[in-house]
C-alpha cells in the first residue's frame, strides 16, 4: 500500500495536483504545482500517481446475475457487460470494484472506459513527461470521498445523496442512498435546466422494481418520497451567486438540505488520494496495464490471503485484452 500519493487533474486549464501522505492513519495533503515535480527529483519515484477519467468519457453499470456462486458469477460479467454497451467490450477497459448480494443473486458494479480515451489521457500526461499509475472513475471517487466526509449516518441511511461536483470542464452528478452509489453522470453543461434534465431523467429511468440494477430493495421513485439531500463540491461552488441559484432550482425538483462539502476545489482529488491510500477494497484502476499490476500484487501477497485476494483480483480487474 502507498504511503505518498500524487493526485493529478488534467482536465482544466491547469494542471491541478495535491499530494496526500499517510501517517498513522491520517492523511496529511499538501499543495504541490508542477514545478515542485521537477525540483524535487526523488519526489516521484517514491509516490504513486493517480488520476481519473472523467464521468463524460467512461461509464458505470449494475449487472444484476440471478446466482450466488463466485465461480459461475465471474465467468458471466464480461458477457452481461458486453450486452448494455453501446460499443464492443473489447474496445473497452473495465473493473467490477463493488458487488453485493440479494437474496440468491448478486449484484456487481461495472465501471469502465473505451481504450482509446484512456490512451488519451495517458498522451496528455505524456506532455509533462509523467505517466498516472492508477487511472480511477471519477464518479466513484466524488461518492467514497462524499460518503467518507459525510457519513451516511450523519444525514440519515435512508436519505438520497445527489451530489454535485462543478468544474470547468469535468463537471458531474453521482447519486447514491446511505453507503450505495447508484450513478454517475457527466454535467456538460453548468445551468439549471442541464441539471434538472438528468436529475429528472436519471429518476425516472429507474424501475419501480430497482433489485435488478441497484443494490437497494426501494426504488428510486420510493426514494424520492423520502429526504433528499444535495451535496455539493467542486471549486465553481465558489461563486456563490452560482450556487443560490441552482441551489434554487435544484429545490424545485425535489425540496431538501443543501451541504457543501469543505475545500470544495481540492475536493476530488482528496478522494483519488484516499482511494490510493487507504485499500484495495472498492479500488477501480482504468490503466492500460491494471491487469498486470494486480497480478505482480497477487503473487506478492498470495502467501498471506490466497483465497480472499484472489476473489477481489477476479471482481477488481479485466482489461479485455
Amino acid at each position: 500500500m502507498a504511503r505518498t500519493v500524487i493526485a493529478i487533474d488534467l482536465t482544466g486549464n491547469t494542471p491541478a495536483l495535491l499530494l496526500g501522505k499517510s501517517s498513522f492513519g491520517k492523511i496529511k495533503y499538501t499543495q504541490l504545482q508542477l514545478d515542485d515535480i521537477t525540483k524535487d527529483k526523488k519526489l516521484i519515484p517514491r509516490s504513486l500517481i493517480v488520476s481519473f477519467i472523467p464521468c463524460n468519457y467512461s461509464f458505470t453499470r449494475w449487472l444484476h446475475v440471478p446466482f450466488k456462486n463466485w465461480r459461475k458469477v465471474i465467468k458471466v460479467l464480461p458477457s452481461l457487460l458486453d450486452v448494455e454497451l453501446p460499443f464492443s467490450i473489447d474496445d473497452t477497459v473495465y473493473s467490477f470494484p463493488a458487488f453485493k448480494h440479494s437474496g440468491r443473486s448478486t449484484q456487481v458494479l461495472a465501471a469502465g472506459a473505451l481504450k482509446k480515451d484512456i490512451v488519451a489521457i495517458l498522451e496528455k500526461f505524456a506532455e509533462y513527461h509523467l505517466k498516472p499509475d492508477i487511472i480511477d472513475h471519477q464518479g466513484l471517487a466524488l461518492w467514497s470521498q462524499s460518503i467518507k466526509e459525510l457519513p451516511p449516518e450523519q444525514i440519515g441511511n435512508s436519505v438520497l445523496r445527489i451530489l454535485i461536483y462543478l468544474a470547468n470542464n469535468a463537471s458531474a452528478i453521482v447519486i447514491g442512498q446511505g453507503n450505495d452509489f447508484i450513478s454517475a453522470h457527466a454535467l456538460n453543461q453548468q445551468n439549471p435546466s442541464e441539471i434538472r434534465r438528468i436529475v429528472n431523467s436519471t429518476l425516472s429511468s429507474v424501475p419501480e422494481n430497482t433489485t435488478q440494477k441497484v443494490p437497494s430493495a426501494t426504488s428510486l421513485h420510493d426514494k424520492l418520497q423520502s429526504r433528499v439531500v444535495w451535496v455539493w463540491c467542486g471549486e465553481t461552488i465558489l461563486d456563490k451567486h452560482k450556487l443560490s441559484a441552482l441551489q434554487h432550482v435544484m429545490n424545485t425538483i425535489k425540496e431538501g438540505e443543501h451541504i457543501l462539502h469543505d475545500n470544495p476545489k481540492e475536493f476530488l482529488l482528496r478522494g483519488l488520494i484516499s482511494r490510493a491510500l487507504t485499500s484495495e477494497k472498492n479500488m477501480c484502476d482504468l490503466s492500460l496495464d491494471a491487469e498486470s499490476k494486480l497480478l505482480r500484487r497477487t503473487r506478492i501477497l498470495s502467501l498471506c490471503s490466497a483465497g480472499s485476494l484472489l476473489l477481489s483480483g477476479l471482481l477488481l480487474i479485466a482489461t479485455g485484452f
